[in-house]
């Protein structure tokens, strides 16, 4: 806005917005040196220049106060707009990558001091938990470990913090945190989050894309192919249960309870006794050559094969199961990081070949068929167990009556390439489907000592 005055005619020129406001002040001189000042549709008035002076500064700041008064609302009611929106997006796409050792979907959190990669867990309740190395790195500083929100006590070695945490435009301020070392199984994971903390969005989960999407609630509506599930919840509403049906190769089927949890990597259902012990019973069985880490420790791992996995009106034939119970588990015999989980956990191996919608304040899951849906399910063919020493692999588990017995691999032997490609470039889950491939050949360079050794090993059906 400018005002300018030109003699006796002041003239005020308003911006663009303020145009239909324009207005135009003709005076003119008397004898007595008096002003008569006409103003636009109202009556003359007589004053001094001094008075006609005061009257137009007058009337000047008066429209400025306006203007400036204008301006406030407006920008305060855009920073509003902005934060309603900010907190109702209708959808919310973070950064989102596949974790190369789990094949999970970690989704990028901000914090204080960088970028965190973590898992979405529906699994992990309203908790979060964060690699001890990473949060030494990004300066958080630990405290001792304390009972979770949800009443269990913290897990020996468990420290806490609290964090301000970002995903996308929603905010966590001052969110207690579980510190603690993370496998070095899983370098590329720096945390986990309960998809619980979420739930004020719908989360999707697309495994076929490799995208985690949020949406608002409010404005959520079924997916066009989705089927609907319903979900249980029991004293916490953070953890949602499904029913499903599993049918074994002799013909005996059994309803079960299971927790969804997406962050429990490659298998289908990962079931405790009662449940698991009822399996071992009926089915044939092979051992995993390697250990399922959790919060408790190292948990070694029995593999099953059922004829079929029921959710509702969907299924997948011959899917991998993890059984864990009596005799499985090493010196404890037992799991306490399945405690409460009723018979188990429906994990990535079921979920990853659909895109899942998980809406915890509905109480159901959408789950849509991608093009995974029919693809078999691999499981061990060699008889190798794998631990990540540095940027590599060392060998930690050799089966007996395997190919990797026969071809007389020993623990300790370092993986130098497989198949011509160097281990240092292969993450767990790839090294994993090159050793499933029943009825192929497999050339494994392998260093023992100070010797460069060549194994062939001709894969065979496990499972």
């Amino acid at each position: 806005m400018r005002a300018t005055l030109y003699g006796c005619v002041l003239t005020i020129r308003s911006s663009t917005l303020m145009r239909d406001r324009v207005r135009q002040h003709i005076c003119r001189v008397t004898a007595g040196g008096m002003l008569v000042l006409a103003i636009r549709g109202q009556q003359s008035v007589t004053m001094t220049p001094r008075e006609a002076r005061q009257r137009v500064m007058k009337a000047l700041r008066g429209l400025l106060l306006g203007f400036a008064m204008f301006t406030s609302w407006f920008a305060t009611a855009l920073i509003a707009d902005v934060q309603a929106k900010s907190q109702d997006e209708a959808t919310i796409t973070p950064p989102t990558r596949v974790d190369p050792s789990t094949e999970q979907l970690l989704i990028g959190v901000d914090a204080p001091g960088g970028r965190l990669w973590c898992s979405l867990d529906t699994g992990f309740s309203a908790l979060v938990s964060i690699d001890r190395t990473k949060a030494r790195r990004m300066g958080i500083v630990e405290a001792a470990g304390k009972p979770t929100p949800d009443g269990n006590s913290p897990f020996r070695g468990d420290g806490s913090a609290r964090v301000t945490l970002q995903v996308g435009p929603i905010t966590m301020r001052d969110q207690s945190v579980i510190v603690r070392d993370f496998s070095p199984q899983a370098p590329d994971m720096d945390c986990v989050m309960g998809a619980s903390l979420l739930r004020t969005h719908v989360i999707e989960f697309d495994y076929a894309a490799a995208r985690v999407q949020l949406h608002a609630a409010a404005r959520f509506t079924s997916p066009p192919g989705a089927t609907t599930v319903p979900l249980v919840f029991r004293t916490n509403p953070s953890v949602p249960f499904v029913a499903v049906h599993i049918d074994l190769p002799d013909g005996s089927g059994r309803d079960l309870q299971t927790l969804v949890d997406t962050g429990c990597t490659y298998f289908a259902l990962a079931l405790v006794p009662p449940a698991s012990t009822w399996i071992r019973e009926r089915a044939p069985t092979a051992t995993f050559p390697g250990h399922a880490d959790t919060a408790s420790g190292s948990v070694h791992l029995l593999g099953a094969r059922p004829r079929r996995l029921t959710l509702g009106p969907l299924h997948v034939e011959e899917p991998v199961i993890a059984l864990v119970g009596t005799g499985l588990v090493g010196a404890d015999d037992g799991l306490p990081g399945l405690a409460g989980a009723d018979d188990g956990l429906l994990g990535v191996g079921f979920l990853r070949r659909f895109t899942v919608w998980i809406d915890f304040d509905s109480q159901a899951m959408y789950l849509r068929p991608n093009r995974d849906i029919q693809a078999p399910q691999l499981f061990d063919a060699s008889g190798l167990g794998f631990k990540r020493k540095a940027e590599s692999y060392e060998v930690n588990v050799v089966l007996p009556g395997t190919p990797a017995a026969s071809a007389d691999i020993r623990p300790g032997d370092r993986l130098i390439a497989i198949d011509g490609q160097p281990a240092t470039e292969l993450g767990f889950a790839a090294l994993r489907e090159r050793l499933s491939r029943a009825g192929r050949r497999c050339e494994l360079i392998l260093q023992r000592g100070g010797r460069r050794l060549v194994k062939n090993l001709t894969l065979t059906t496990r499972l």
